[in-house]
């Protein structure tokens, strides 16, 4: 087993994108054969694999692909896989009954269209079609249904790859608990060192003494009154005062000395 092939994978990852303009360069079955062996090898829930995969092998079937999707782009397509679902073949989950049907096998459609990547060819997800005139045209019997249609080729253009727009890692990614973007500013404000937060702000305050007990109903008052209340990633009051306090110093928090600005 190649000790790194993270590289590779993450280069192919890049460079598939859903192909809308084939080439008439046709495609070979033994290519085609080497593209659904991948697929053959993803993992299903319980090892099921309940899929099979349709090859478009008549000018019946064609038609009966490109009349229920109607758009121009499909017919360039030289080849046309249809990759169905099994729901009696797959698992489905205890506590609920929810069939794994769909998740199973876009697992597999995915591996297929990567290996199709790997062999310059280009590939792309198409659901939004009738299904009936396809289940009629294979001979589909009752529970298999065809889920989606992966027209497959050589690109028109092999440079045309488009720039994918993809969300950032940190917009999908969540270390435990689930959490909105407000949550995630205030738990960022939680966990942030003061310094760090006082590193944004540069906080000026008049070194006058005031007791204790009012200090932090003042601080507070300052933040209402500047609206700093309501940022998540400033320091609470308990906590700004807490780091002043490090310094020996009984502060008070003046909002006619005391200056907010942004570093």
């Amino acid at each position: 087993m190649q000790s790194n092939a993270y590289p590779q994978l993450y280069r192919l990852s890049q460079l598939r994108y859903s192909c809308r303009d084939y080439s008439d360069r046709p495609v070979s079955r033994d290519t085609l054969r080497s593209v659904l062996d991948v697929a053959r090898l993803a993992p299903s829930a319980c090892n099921r694999q309940p899929w099979v995969f349709l090859v478009a092998d008549s000018a019946e079937q064609r038609e009966a692909i490109t009349g229920s999707y109607d758009r121009q782009w499909i017919r360039t397509a030289p080849e046309f896989i249809v990759a169905c679902g099994i729901h009696d073949e797959a698992w489905h989950r205890g506590c609920d009954g929810k069939d794994h049907t769909d998740v199973d096998l876009s697992i597999a459609i995915e591996h297929l269209c990567l290996a199709a990547t790997s062999l310059e060819l280009g590939t792309c997800w198409v659901c939004n079609f009738d299904p009936a005139p396809i289940a009629e045209a294979f001979g589909l019997p009752a529970g298999v249904e065809p889920v989606a249609i992966i027209p497959i080729g050589y690109p028109a253009d092999p440079q045309a790859v488009p720039e994918k727009k993809r969300k950032s890692l940190d917009e999908i990614v969540r270390w435990g608990k689930f959490l909105t973007s407000a949550d995630r500013h205030q738990d960022h404000a939680r966990h942030t060192k003061p310094d760090s937060n006082l590193s944004r702000y540069r906080i000026e305050i008049t070194r006058l003494h005031l007791r204790p007990t009012r200090r932090r109903s003042t601080a507070y008052a300052v933040m209402q009154q500047r609206g700093l209340h309501r940022e998540p990633e400033f320091p609470t009051a308990g906590r700004l005062l807490r780091h002043v306090d490090r310094t020996g110093h009984s502060p008070r928090l003046d909002h006619h000395r005391w200056r907010r600005r942004a570093v």
